[in-house]
């Protein structure tokens, strides 16, 4: 070979070339979609404006591919839960409930009229609330509310609710220094939560938990249906009223398990020596959606190698659990929704940047995937 200076390849000057990667394109670029929901027949998520002091604005696309901003240009959907921030918004009846990064207080925002965003909790310096989940039939927000009194050991966190209408509060549950991801039953008989203590990571051990669901609206006595102090969940729903979905990982892998409400072993559904699941940097995160028909949608996979799959735990003889989407990503923002007939996630691939996609979800008993159909391109920054 030859080794010469001759030999070489002669660095071009400075501005010599032209370059598709303008200033301007990078700037546009400050992270990914984060958050996804499906709200009837549009699609929402929020997505960062660099060019807009750096807010995270939630948006929607409709029917006809045309999208635009559902949060008023002075509002944030961000908070500091946990310090990396939680599920910052959810739909609601007739707009959504978010977190406002400035006050860190809780509004609600009808879209379609014409008033400014509602604030529902008060001003204080101490409190913020994030990872959002509004319950079905109730007209409030649960969320976990973490009250800071001193320095960074003084920190109390508790699950709570609020009224979407008069902004009152109730404390749902107080278990663990760090709690997460609650949610009802579908017959609003029982709630579930996530929670862990010091010094636990929620990648090392943690606890889903499952109480009776007072009639004021409270938790009753607890019980731990998985997870322990070698053993980490990161993400639990209901199934049905009786079970849960929960991506738990007992043998070393985060994989997708059934877990009875009232108690008994789990079952694993799908064993892989890869992960359904990651590290819980912000509550709220979630790596698969449930359902209606019993089944799942799940992002699961290893390294840069990830995809999306349909998780049926009911699979008859011969029939595979884990049914892969043709999709055109490798890699997924940690979130996913989905309903009857199809799903929104984040994806990206190899020649392909982070952006919301729709996919069909194939039928009940359907065994192979279908590929997936991009959302129209946001506006440019």
């Amino acid at each position: 070979m030859n080794h010469s200076p001759a030999a070489r390849s002669t660095p071009r000057a400075f501005r010599a070339w032209t370059s598709d990667i303008t200033a301007a394109t990078v700037a546009c670029q400050d992270g990914t979609p984060g958050w996804v929901s499906l709200v009837g027949d549009e699609v929402w998520w929020d997505e960062p404006r660099p060019h807009e002091a750096g807010r995270r604005c939630v948006v929607r696309a409709t029917p006809a591919g045309e999208v635009e901003d559902v949060l008023p240009a002075d509002f944030d959907a961000r908070n500091g839960l946990h310090e990396y921030g939680g599920r910052s918004w959810r739909p609601t009846a007739d707009g959504l409930v978010f977190t406002h990064w400035h006050d860190q207080r809780l509004y609600v925002h009808c879209p379609d009229g014409q008033d400014e965003p509602r604030p529902l909790t008060p001003t204080r310096k101490n409190v913020t609330y994030g990872d959002l989940y509004v319950p079905p039939s109730r007209d409030e927000v649960w969320a976990v509310r973490e009250t800071r009194s001193g320095g960074v050991r003084d920190v109390e966190r508790a699950l709570v609710a609020v009224s979407l209408s008069t902004g009152t509060e109730r404390t749902i549950a107080a278990t663990h220094r760090f709690m997460t991801c609650p949610r009802m039953s579908p017959d609003g008989r029982h709630l579930s939560w996530l929670g862990w203590n010091h010094p636990n990571m929620p990648w090392d051990g943690t606890e889903l938990c499952v109480a009776p669901l007072r009639a004021d609206g409270t938790a009753g006595v607890h019980g731990i249906r998985a997870g322990g102090p070698t053993e980490s969940v990161v993400q639990a729903e209901w199934r049905d009223a009786d079970t849960l979905w929960a991506v738990t990982d007992p043998d070393g892998w985060w994989n997708l398990h059934l877990v009875p409400a009232r108690g008994g072993p789990a079952r694993v559904i799908a064993p892989a020596e890869e992960e359904f699941g990651g590290a819980l940097w912000k509550p709220g995160t979630s790596w698969f959606a449930p359902l209606p028909d019993g089944r799942a949608v799940a992002i699961h996979g290893t390294g840069a190698g990830r995809q999306i799959s349909v998780v049926d735990p009911d699979a008859g003889p011969g029939l595979p659990a884990l049914t892969p989407l043709d999709l055109p990503y490798t890699d997924f923002v940690q979130s996913v929704d989905a309903d009857t007939g199809r799903l929104v996630a984040v994806g990206a691939g190899p020649t392909l940047p982070y952006d919301v996609f729709t996919a069909a979800v194939p039928p009940l008993g359907l065994d192979h995937g279908l590929r997936g159909t991009a959302r129209p391109d946001a506006p440019g920054c």
